[in-house]
């Protein structure tokens, strides 16, 4: 099979060759069609033009006839692409003054050694199914010269069809080469597995009561397709910056770990400040070299107790802990319900956990302050 990435366009040709007991093509039509995972629509994603070396052109306007040699769209498909040649001996000067085909001499012998009939072009559209696409020709239509014709100048030439025809399919193994963006989170799918932006980690932060020295130290971003260093390379952990709102230095990515340039976790030298920090991309994706859009970054929210994830500490956070403890809450639309109650990051949501979160609202046990009330204004 043939390969193609999406967004990049690939070429292709389309070849013919007549036997020799006649005196070359006349006219030829054909259909072309693609089976796949995903319906392309070959209308927009494919384009047919008559060979650059001009061995075709008394086959379309002005010196043959087409309707449209690069064929009519239909539905998916292409229909009736290709032309004729002046057989028929128009002459736009005489009556009935046809504008075309004008070709005085016609070509003889066309694809008796091969011939060049089309040359084209399929662009795969970002975001299509990666698999195994099938491009097909069908309803292939052909006529001959036949043999003994006398050349002239707007000479009429008699033809014959072709008797049998052989027509064939190509396979084309197509991978998905969108600009690089995040993966969205997605429910039954941990934060730590794969974050997501404007999540909130509402969990305890410290062990002490004094020292920020719990929280998230590494982070793991999915993206959409392969990537890169941008001008090409392997990914390093320069390729990410992190910033904070909270005052001081933000943590550095010390390490970066992938086996496939899709999903990377990035290794922290430290937990994530209180407040928000945002990660930014600064990628490509490796098979056209397309740097990350704008949206480019992932903010993450630290505010222990803000179990609701709405940016503030409140009474109805201890409603929610209630519930997850109890079994009775909803299961959250991104990331899983531990993600959210785990207060004590044990990786299990009991009774403890509430307990932990009263002592976050009141600023006791090893809270380092009292977070009743509290805001954030960053997300």
């Amino acid at each position: 099979p043939s390969s193609a990435t999406t967004g990049v366009p690939i070429d292709f040709t389309i070849m013919g060759d007549l036997t020799d007991d006649n005196d070359g093509l006349a006219f030829i039509s054909m259909d072309f069609s693609m089976s796949g995972p995903d319906a392309i629509n070959l209308g927009t994603a494919m384009t047919l033009t008559t060979p650059t070396d001009g061995s075709m052109d008394n086959f379309a306007q002005p010196l043959g006839y087409d309707a449209n040699y690069g064929g009519t769209p239909v539905g998916n498909d292409v229909l009736q692409a290709g032309g004729a040649q002046n057989t028929i001996g128009n002459n736009p000067a005489a009556d009935p003054f046809l504008a075309f085909p004008s070709a005085e001499n016609i070509s003889l012998n066309v694809g008796h050694d091969g011939q060049l009939i089309f040359e084209g072009t399929i662009t795969f559209p970002e975001g299509t199914t990666e698999g195994t696409y099938t491009l097909s020709i069908s309803n292939l239509l052909a006529n001959a010269i036949s043999q003994g014709a006398t050349p002239g100048a707007f000479a009429i030439y008699p033809v014959e069809a072709a008797d049998t025809v052989i027509v064939g399919s190509v396979d084309i193994d197509v991978a998905d080469c969108a600009a690089p963006a995040f993966r969205e989170g997605m429910a039954g799918i941990s934060f730590a597995d794969r974050a997501f932006d404007g999540f909130i980690d509402a969990r305890r932060e410290s062990t002490n009561g004094t020292d920020v020295n719990l929280g998230i130290d590494e982070v793991t971003i999915e993206f959409n397709v392969e990537v890169q260093s941008l001008g090409g390379g392997a990914l390093s952990a320069s390729d990410f910056a992190v910033s904070q709102t909270a005052g001081g230095a933000a943590p550095n990515v010390t390490a970066l770990v992938t086996e496939d340039n899709t999903t990377v976790t990035l290794i922290l030298d430290r937990t994530l400040s209180l407040g928000c920090t945002t990660i930014t991309a600064n990628v490509e994706n490796t098979c056209a070299g397309t740097a990350i859009g704008a949206n480019n970054t992932i903010t993450i929210g630290f505010l222990p107790a803000d179990v609701d994830n709405n940016g503030r500490v409140q009474p109805l956070d201890l409603l929610r802990m209630r519930q997850a403890v109890s079994g009775t809450i909803a299961a959250p639309g991104q990331g899983v319900i531990e993600d959210y109650y785990d207060i004590d990051r044990n990786g299990n949501i009991q009774a403890l956990d509430l307990l932990r979160w009263r002592q976050l609202w009141f600023g006791s046990g090893t809270a380092t302050q009292v977070w009743q009330g509290e805001l954030l204004d960053c997300l």
